[in-house]
């Protein structure tokens, strides 16, 4: 990791154990915990939208993608039709099979 993503986790890590921490308080029993939990909530949220405004996230996501290189398509000739054939025929034996068993585990 380089150095800004380094500071942008810790900075991400700190705000959960904070926003952690005021869940916590507002959970208490105690009235006075609640409120000032409330009331730094309150001041957290204005001070976020101000942050945000100034600090844009500067995570990336790279979406490149590379393909791997692409076969030479076989010309309509080269394509053996007996072969093509076959591979049909055993397709539908198989889907005709699924289509049996799905049968007979629906009924």
């Amino acid at each position: 990791m380089d150095a800004d993503q380094e500071k942008d986790l810790q900075k991400f890590l700190k705000n959960v154990d904070e926003i952690s921490n005021l869940i916590q308080e507002m959970n208490s029993d105690d009235p006075v915990v609640q409120q000032k939990a409330v009331l730094e909530t309150e001041k957290r949220l204005l001070l976020m939208e101000e942050d945000q405004e100034e600090d844009e996230c500067r995570t990336t996501l790279n979406k490149t993608m590379i393909s791997p290189p692409q076969t030479a398509m076989k010309s309509a000739e080269e394509i053996n039709s007996e072969a093509f054939l076959a591979s049909v025929e055993k397709d539908a034996k198989e889907r005709a099979k699924r289509r049996r068993e799905n049968k007979v585990l629906a009924d």
